[in-house]
C-alpha cells in the first residue's frame, strides 16, 4: 500500500518540475527586438504580442507558485518543526509577494524587458529556496523506492540507502549550514541517478550504463569543487579559534574526507560507476551525518559559548 505522505512528496516533486519548466521557459522568451531597445507597447510593433506573452507567463507563474506552496505548506507542517516551519512560509510569502509586485510593476509599465528580468530573479529565489529548505524534506522522494523503475529497485544496499535519510543536521552557524545545504543536493542526486544497489554496471542496460557514466564525472567534479572551498571556509574558522577543543580531530577528519573522495576518481577511471556512486554516496552520507554531528556541531557550539555577550569593545 502507498504511503500518503509519500505521494504527497512525489506531487511536490512533480511540482518543482513544473515550476522548473515555466521558469525556463521565461529565461528563453525570445524577443525580436534589438537588446538596447526600450521595450514597450508603445515605442515597439511587436510590443502588443511580447506583452501578451509576458502575461501568460505571469499567469502560469503565479497559479503554479501558489497551488506548489499550499500543498507544500500542508507537508511541511506535519514534517518540520514549528520554527522551521515559520521560516519555511516566509521564504514563501516574500516569493509571493515579490511575484505580484512584478505583476503590478508590469501592469503598469508595460516593460516586457524588464519583466522577464524580474521573474528570472524570482525563478532563482525559488531555486535556491528549495535547494535550502525544500531538500531537508524531500529527501524522503529520493531514497523511497522507484515503483516504476524495476531496474532502480535496491536489492542488497546499506540501510542509509533503503531507508530514509535522517534530517541535515544544523549548526546554527547560517553560511556552513548553507553549504552543508549544498553537499546534501549532491547526495539527492545521487540517489536519483542510482540506488547504488548493484555491484555492477552489467546489470543495467546499455542506456543506463552510458547516462550513468556521464553524469557520474559531473557528480564527482562537484562535489570535490565543493569540498575544496567548504574546508577552506571551516579551516579559516578553526584558525581562528584554536583554543577551541577537537580542532586537530577535525582537520585529520577533513583529511580522511578527501583521502575518500579522491579515490572516486580511482573507481571512474576502472569503468566502475556502480562501485563510484556508491562509495560517493556512502562518504557523502558518513559527511553529512557523522562528520557535521562529531566535529561541525561541536565546533560551532564552542565558538559561540566563547563569545561572550558581555564582552565590550
Amino acid at each position: 500500500m502507498t504511503n500518503p505522505l509519500v505521494t504527497a512528496l512525489r506531487d511536490l516533486e512533480t511540482d518543482h518540475r513544473i515550476l522548473d519548466g515555466i521558469f525556463a521557459a521565461v529565461r528563453t522568451m525570445a524577443l525580436p527586438c534589438a537588446p538596447s531597445q526600450h521595450c514597450r507597447i508603445d515605442e515597439c510593433d511587436e510590443g502588443s504580442r511580447c506583452a501578451q506573452n509576458m502575461r501568460e507567463h505571469f499567469h502560469r507563474s503565479m497559479f503554479a507558485v501558489v497551488g506548489h506552496f499550499g500543498r507544500e505548506v500542508k507537508i511541511t507542517r506535519q514534517l518540520l518543526s514549528n520554527e522551521a516551519f515559520q521560516r519555511h512560509i516566509e521564504q514563501h510569502g516574500d516569493i509571493s509577494s515579490a511575484l505580484q509586485q512584478a505583476i503590478i510593476d508590469f501592469s503598469q509599465s508595460q516593460d516586457v524587458k524588464a519583466a522577464q528580468a524580474f521573474i528570472c530573479a524570482i525563478a532563482d529565489q525559488i531555486d535556491t529556496h528549495q535547494r535550502t529548505q525544500d531538500i531537508a524534506f524531500m529527501s524522503l522522494v529520493a531514497c523511497s523506492p522507484q515503483e516504476t523503475n524495476p531496474v532502480s529497485q535496491p536489492s542488497v544496499a546499506p540501510a542509509f540507502i533503503t531507508g530514509h535519510l535522517p534530517a541535515l543536521p544544523l549548526t546554527g552557524n547560517a553560511q556552513i549550514d548553507e553549504e552543508h545545504a549544498r553537499l546534501h543536493d549532491i547526495l539527492h542526486r545521487t540517489l536519483s541517478l542510482c540506488h547504488v544497489s548493484y555491484p555492477e554496471c552489467t546489470q543495467c542496460t546499455s542506456d543506463t550504463q552510458h547516462h550513468c557514466t556521464d553524469s557520474a564525472i559531473d557528480l564527482i567534479t562537484d562535489a570535490l569543487k565543493f569540498m575544496v572551498e567548504h574546508f577552506r571556509h571551516e579551516e579559516t574558522l578553526l584558525k581562528q579559534h584554536p583554543q577551541v577543543a577537537g580542532v586537530q580531530a577535525h582537520l585529520d577528519n577533513h583529511a580522511e574526507l578527501s583521502r575518500r573522495m579522491s579515490q572516486l576518481i580511482g573507481d571512474y577511471d576502472d569503468n566502475n560507476t556502480a562501485l563510484c556512486l556508491f562509495r560517493l554516496v556512502e562518504t557523502l552520507h558518513v559527511w553529512l551525518h557523522k562528520h557535521i554531528l562529531e566535529h561541525d556541531q561541536l565546533f560551532i557550539d564552542q565558538m559561540a559559548a566563547q563569545a561572550s555577550p558581555l564582552t565590550t569593545t
